[in-house]
């Protein structure tokens, strides 16, 4: 019998970070260090419970900085979400051209090129129709057969999309995008410049994505643990201190399997699951090539991904293997 298993939560900050129960809207706490205050938000954004905090000694400087960065998460959500026909991306995927895209989106979209282009296709926006085509046949009790595959092949590549400032094409009737492997981690930079730019230099967010800047409450480390991709409740490494973006795919996020062999990565050149990793974890500064970085590595072989970003510079990784190994990069701060 075959499983349609919901997302979960892909990290879990165990320390300096927020409770995994939902935090009212505008909740305000007195800080012990220099009368540092502590501001929320928390809201549905991304099919998940995001969370923003961040530290200021001033109050009306945190409303406005959170206010801020949540008007970011609803522009990345007006450009991404694959379920509101009003989206931006709703609108390029059934018309297959928008003449106005906003700039969310196109930033994505080169962002996703960069990385596609990175990790020789490893990465890939236009797999879509694969999401579409396992679903169905999976909540039918069944795997795509060879012919199902063979039928949507030619929908998929990431140079069969096009963009000419606000002017996005695709090559083909039929192609579909999805950002889901890019959106989460670049509304988290967007977030952390909004707070930044208004001051709050120390912050914590979760949009499914992890991002930090500075320190908690001013003057402690952040700290996030990895979740074990087949142990609810338990990690396989500590962070800490933690600083930028930390983005985790795994196989075990939404898995078509009881055995997570199939699950919602998909690889582009067999335009099925790949069958090496559990789980990838990427810290940099960017949230975009973190979350993209993190999708992509998830179809590349440990060495090619570990060589990969030590080739990039200021990207740091930790592999766990379908097998329970797991392998790093020398920076990754393992605690």
């Amino acid at each position: 019998m075959t499983t349609l298993r919901r997302p979960s939560r892909r990290q879990v900050l165990i320390a300096g970070g927020l409770s995994s129960g939902l935090v009212a809207t505008g909740a305000w706490r007195l800080g012990t260090a220099a009368n540092v205050q502590t501001g929320r938000r928390a809201g549905i954004a991304f099919g998940t419970t995001v969370t923003l905090r961040g530290h200021h000694q001033d109050q009306a400087t945190l409303q406005a900085g959170l206010d801020a960065a949540w008007a970011e998460i609803e522009k990345v959500q007006e450009a991404a979400n694959l379920f509101s026909p009003r989206s931006a991306l709703s609108r390029l995927n059934r018309d297959g051209f928008l003449a106005d895209a906003p700039t969310a989106l196109t930033e994505m979209l080169v962002a996703a090129r960069e990385v596609s282009e990175l990790t020789d296709g490893a990465f890939d926006i236009t797999v879509q129709p694969l999401w579409r085509l396992h679903e169905s046949a999976y909540k039918a009790g069944r795997a795509p057969s060879d012919d199902d595959i063979a039928a949507v092949r030619a929908l998929i590549g990431y140079r069969k999309v096009f963009v000419d400032g606000s002017r996005v094409r695709l090559a083909m009737p039929g192609m579909a995008l999805t950002l889901n492997g890019i959106a989460q981690g670049y509304a988290t930079e967007r977030c952390l410049r909004a707070l930044n730019a208004h001051g709050i230099a120390d912050a914590f967010l979760n949009t499914g994505e992890i991002g930090v800047s500075g320190r908690r409450n001013g003057h402690e480390d952040w700290t996030a643990g990895i979740a074990d991709p087949r142990r609810e409740g338990a990690y396989v490494a500590l962070l800490k201190p933690l600083s930028g973006i930390l983005a985790t795919s795994g196989d075990y996020a939404t898995a078509f399997t009881d055995d997570f062999s199939a699950h919602h990565i998909f690889d582009p050149n067999t335009l099925r699951s790949p069958t090496q990793m559990a789980s990838v974890s990427v810290l940099t500064q960017s949230g975009a090539r973190a979350d993209a970085l993190a999708t992509a590595m998830m179809v590349m072989p440990a060495a090619e991904s570990l060589a990969l970003a030590d080739r990039v510079g200021d990207v740091e990784v930790l592999l766990v293997s379908k097998r329970g190994e797991i392998s790093r990069t020398s920076g990754f701060p393992v605690a």
